[in-house]
């Protein structure tokens, strides 16, 4: 956040106050600097908001770094001191990240990109090989063992059981003719 002057503002703030964020699998303490920097705050140290990010719910939701927030009820929820849940809540839903820029504040501006350069690609290839077992899986099921039906199977299907529900209609009302008959019939031989 030190490269965002807006956020550093508002946080300066709340100086000295410390906050929690939960986001499995992450979970840090953090401590609101003079200048609305943040430092890593000990955790015996007692929080006055806590952040807690339904991280399930963001990945379902296909939400990847640099992205805002979505507005999605209960994905963020926040607790604690009123006034800075209400900045942090506008920061988390505001803030976008810039990933590089800050791995290169740890480790320099070329392995930084180099470690998002690997990062991307092994990412992109579990996405790809993902959307393909998923592929393969289905037509598996669909063609090899039949455990899940196709699209024209299922309508061929469909078209029968309206055929044969027709066909059921039919022969009801057959049947009731039948019977009517009958019992016109019997009422004939009863008089």
């Amino acid at each position: 956040m030190a490269q965002n002057d807006q956020a550093r503002a508002l946080l300066a703030q709340h100086v000295g106050c410390t906050f929690e964020i939960q986001a499995r699998p992450i979970q840090a303490k953090l401590t609101i600097e003079t200048d609305g920097k943040l430092s890593p705050a000990d955790a015996d140290v007692v929080s006055q908001v806590c952040l807690t990010l339904d991280t399930a719910a963001l990945i379902k939701l296909g939400w990847r770094p640099g992205q805002p927030l979505p507005e999605q009820p209960g994905l963020l929820h926040v607790s604690g001191d009123v006034a800075m849940a209400q900045t942090l809540s506008t920061l988390a839903k505001h803030w976008r990240p810039d990933l590089e820029d800050l791995l290169a504040q740890r480790i320099g501006d070329v392995p930084a990109r180099q470690v998002l350069r690997v990062a991307q690609g092994v990412l992109s290839t579990v996405w790809r090989s993902s959307y393909r077992l998923a592929e393969n899986v289905a037509e598996y099921a669909t063609h090899e063992t039949q455990t899940i039906t196709g699209v024209a199977a299922f309508d061929a299907f469909k078209a029968d059981r309206a055929a044969l529900s027709a066909k059921v209609s039919t022969l009801e009302e057959r049947l009731q003719h039948l019977q009517q008959r009958l019992e016109r019939t019997l009422r004939s031989h009863k008089t």
